[in-house]
């Protein structure tokens, strides 16, 4: 059953990036927690002129430990998809990108769950990105419930980095208990709002987009 399973989510990551490659075909990808490798090289094989890029902060025999926050955070980079499958936490990752990018980007985001569907293993980051701050870290249960809460605010961050959600699509697994969100994202540049209902009116149809 637990092979089933695992094959379900697999297919779920893959029918989500197939969308995105298929409608925005990209020249390079980033995969930013490449693990053993398993979603990239099947979608190698589908798209081959893709170059491909992919570190993981653990070493394995051939690999160097690499941690892909600090590569996302330099200015420079010129990838067309960034693949975040932290199965945790994905929103370090993702506010590094937001003031890098310089072109049209694809993201994927997988976002790890712990029990009863609560997000697991986040850092007070996110709850930075919100403008937030406290005198000491919050209780992790805490932390789940203000990121369940708030997640789609931390997506917004895309405007105030003169961005533009263009497609934001999730994939589930249907009939499958949940463990991961797994999240795709079209950025695309804007000119800068000129005025705060602007503002208002952008993060509005995000919102609507992941609706």
């Amino acid at each position: 059953m637990k092979k089933k399973k695992d094959n379900q989510r697999l297919n779920a990551k893959l029918d989500l990036r197939r969308h995105f490659l298929r409608r925005y075909p990209p020249r390079s990808v980033f995969d930013a927690c490449c693990g053993e490798g398993v979603v990239w090289s099947q979608l190698r094989g589908e798209f081959p002129r893709l170059r491909y890029w992919g570190v993981d902060k653990k070493r394995r025999p051939g690999r160097l430990a690499i941690d892909s926050i600090r590569i996302l955070s330099q200015p420079g980079w010129d990838f067309d998809v960034v693949d975040v499958d932290t199965y945790g936490s994905p929103w370090e990752h993702w506010l590094a990108i937001l003031p890098r990018v310089r072109a049209p980007l694809t993201v994927f985001l997988t976002w790890g769950l712990g029990m009863r569907g609560t997000a697991s293993n986040h850092s007070n980051t996110f709850i930075s990105a919100l403008g937030l701050r406290f005198s000491r870290d919050l209780p992790r249960r805490l932390l789940n419930t203000a990121v369940n809460a708030t997640w789609e605010r931390v997506l917004w961050r895309a405007v105030d980095h003169g961005l533009h959600i263009v497609e934001a699509q999730e994939m589930v697994t249907a009939g499958v208990q949940a463990t991961a969100r797994y999240l795709g994202i079209r950025l695309e540049l804007q000119a800068a709002p000129e005025s705060e209902a602007a503002l208002d009116a952008a993060r509005k149809e995000t919102h609507e987009l992941l609706s």
